[in-house]
C-alpha cells in the first residue's frame, strides 16, 4: 500500500462511507469504513480493499468483488464508484474541535490511531479515529485530540462524556471517563465476514 497516494489518503482514516448504488435495505446503519492494511468494515461484517491497478480507485471485495474510481459528485463530495457498487462519502457533522494545533495530526499517537481499525468498546463496535480529530462512536459523532504530555493517549469528547484513552499494544485501549473514572476495555474489532451474509440483503449479490 503507497500511504502518500491521493485515493489511500481518500479513504483511509476518513468517513463514513455510505452504499448508494444499490440503495441500502438493510437493518443495520449505512455505514462503511476502510482501514490501513487492506481491512473495510461494512453493516454486515468485515471486507477487504486494495489499490486498483489504475491507481485511481480500490478492488472492494465485499458480496462481489468490484473496483471502485475515486470520483467527485456534483456537490463536491467524494464518490467511489463501480460496476456493481457506488459508495459516497456521508454527510456527517461532527462537533467542533477547538484549540488543537495542526501539528498534533502528525504526533506519535495520532500516526498510532488514525486509519486503523476497526474498533470495539468493550465488545460495541465500531470505533473509528479519523483524521483531524474526528471520532465515530456508535451513538454519535465525537472528537479526539493527543493528551498533552502523552505519546499514547488522547482525550475523547461524545455524548457529553469526556475519556481519556490509552493505547496498550496488541491493539488494546483502555478508557476511563474523567467525571467518576468509569473504566472500559476496547479492542480491535473482529467480524464475521461480510460475504457470509450477503443473502441478508437484496441487491447485494
Amino acid at each position: 500500500f503507497d500511504t502518500t497516494s491521493a485515493v489511500y489518503s481518500a479513504v483511509v482514516g476518513t468517513g463514513p462511507w455510505e452504499l448508494a448504488t444499490p440503495a441500502w435495505s438493510g437493518d443495520r446503519p449505512n455505514v462503511f469504513f476502510f482501514f490501513e492494511k487492506g481491512r473495510a468494515i461494512t453493516p454486515i461484517g468485515a471486507a477487504s480493499w486494495s489499490p486498483s491497478s489504475s491507481g485511481n480507485g480500490i478492488v472492494f471485495q465485499f458480496c462481489r468483488r468490484d473496483e471502485l474510481e475515486l470520483t467527485t459528485a456534483d456537490d463536491g463530495s467524494l464518490m467511489l464508484r463501480g460496476a456493481k457498487y457506488t459508495l459516497r462519502m456521508a454527510s456527517v457533522t461532527y462537533p467542533k474541535l477547538d484549540g488543537v494545533d495542526d501539528s498534533a495530526w502528525s504526533s506519535p499517537v495520532a500516526k498510532r490511531i488514525i486509519g486503523t481499525g476497526p474498533w470495539a468498546w468493550a465488545t460495541v463496535p465500531t470505533i473509528a479515529f479519523l483524521d483531524r480529530g474526528r471520532l465515530h462512536t456508535p451513538w454519535a459523532p465525537g472528537t479526539w485530540r493527543p493528551k498533552e504530555g502523552s505519546d499514547d493517549a488522547i482525550v475523547a469528547q461524545f455524548v457529553g462524556a469526556t475519556c481519556e484513552i490509552t493505547f496498550l499494544d496488541c491493539y488494546r485501549f483502555v478508557s476511563v471517563r474523567t467525571s467518576d473514572g468509569d473504566t472500559v476495555v476496547g479492542s480491535m474489532q473482529i467480524s464475521e465476514r461480510a460475504h457470509k451474509r450477503c443473502h441478508e440483503v437484496p441487491g447485494l449479490g
